[in-house]
């Protein structure tokens, strides 16, 4: 049976973790001007016990579906594309790629500044969106941080903004971008919620950048 992975053809890495790696790919079934996309393989922990081993791989496929639902469910959630199992030993993932990078990259090119009041609180409203998505399809993300948060530019929208100079009287007209969104990444460390009981089942142990 001819690989799933057929379908895509390597442009450039983008990250790697204990647990997989993630890569810029371009579907070969879409013209050449295609956006490109990430595709993340995910290496399944291994188990002597042949039980133990099954257990991993259905608790990674849940992990895999519950994602997909959250991503479906909410538009700051890093959309997943497809999924599947390659064989025993790694799972496979397409989903959209941000080309902005993430925000703690934002942040470092900010030094001492940080963000502006508008994209904070605009970030903020879209992050709670995505978390409570997450949550409603049972997982909690648990490695919630400016690195696993990934930002992209939607078609540019500017707006303007009158503010007061400090000290002064003069009234100030700002243009501020309005384009940047946020997308919540990396559900690694997700932790699916077991129905009924309140508890929580680590999906598995090490996330990547994706």
């Amino acid at each position: 049976r001819q690989s799933p992975l057929m379908d895509y053809r390597f442009v450039s890495p983008l990250g790697q973790g204990g647990f997989g790696f993630v890569s810029r790919v371009a579907n070969r079934n879409l013209p050449e001007d295609a956006a490109h996309i990430a595709l993340k393989l995910i290496k399944v922990k291994q188990h002597d016990d042949e039980e133990a081993a099954q257990e991993e791989i259905d608790r990674t496929a849940r992990e895999m579906s519950h994602h997909q639902r959250a991503a479906a469910s909410s538009p700051y959630v890093v959309d997943m594309l497809t999924w599947g199992q390659i064989d025993d030993e790694f799972f496979f993932v397409v989903m959209e790629l941000c080309e902005g990078g993430d925000v703690a990259e934002l942040l470092r090119e900010q030094p001492g500044r940080g963000l502006e009041a508008e994209l904070l609180w605009k970030f903020y409203e879209q992050l709670t969106q995505g978390v409570q998505a997450i949550h409603e399809a049972d997982l909690i993300h648990l490695d919630l941080k400016p690195a696993n948060c990934a930002y992209y530019r939607s078609p540019s929208r500017f707006f303007l903004r009158l503010t007061r100079a400090p000290s002064s009287r003069a009234v100030l007209l700002a243009i501020v971008d309005g384009s940047l969104e946020v997308r919540i990444a990396d559900l690694g460390l997700a932790r699916l919620v077991q129905a009924g009981d309140g508890t929580m089942t680590q999906t598995h142990g090490g996330g990547t950048r994706g």
